[in-house]
């Protein structure tokens, strides 16, 4: 009698989990999450910036701005053309970024707003000098994500987030 109840609290308390993970996925919404809050309720890939900030990923961002030109380079490497809509006022390399909309972190979030997109990637100073503007581009729904590898072995994992961020698979 006793191995009957154990089974049938075992098996009661495997149906009550699946239920509940069952529950948040049922809600799943079609598009980019940043949020901590949404995060329970999609299947997605996470990263973790050099901010601490989890970033959840749903689906590929498609209208990314880089205010580095490092960023820049790397993504124009894993594919993304027409995803890329803005580059820091001073690149010239690769020569596609010759063809994008111009941007600085002295412009006024506004224009960035403008411009719609909904990933921003920048490097750590940009949010330790200008954390305003990256403030505002967050509060007005733009994911805005810091990288910046430090060491030669970070490299990988550095560009396995960037190809989350725009669906294209690394390695």
């Amino acid at each position: 009698m006793k191995i009957k109840t154990i089974r049938i609290n075992s098996l009661s308390l495997i149906i009550i989990i699946i239920l509940f993970f069952m529950a948040f996925n049922a809600n799943a919404a079609e598009e980019n999450v940043s949020s901590p809050d949404a995060c329970s309720q999609l299947p997605s890939s996470v990263i973790i910036d050099k901010s601490g900030n989890r970033i959840f990923i749903n689906k590929p961002f498609k209208r990314m701005i880089s205010l580095y030109a490092a960023h820049t380079e790397n993504l124009f490497s894993l594919g993304p053309d027409k995803e890329i809509t803005g580059v820091s006022k001073n690149e010239a390399y690769p020569p596609q970024v010759m063809t994008k909309a111009m941007f600085s972190y002295h412009d006024d979030a506004e224009k960035f707003i403008g411009a719609n997109p909904d990933l921003i990637l920048i490097r750590p100073m940009i949010m330790r000098w200008y954390g305003n503007l990256v403030s505002k581009l967050q509060k007005a729904g733009i994911t805005v994500v810091l990288l910046q590898p430090t060491l030669i072995k970070k490299f990988f994992a550095y560009w396995r987030e960037l190809g989350k961020l725009t669906g294209k698979k690394i390695g």
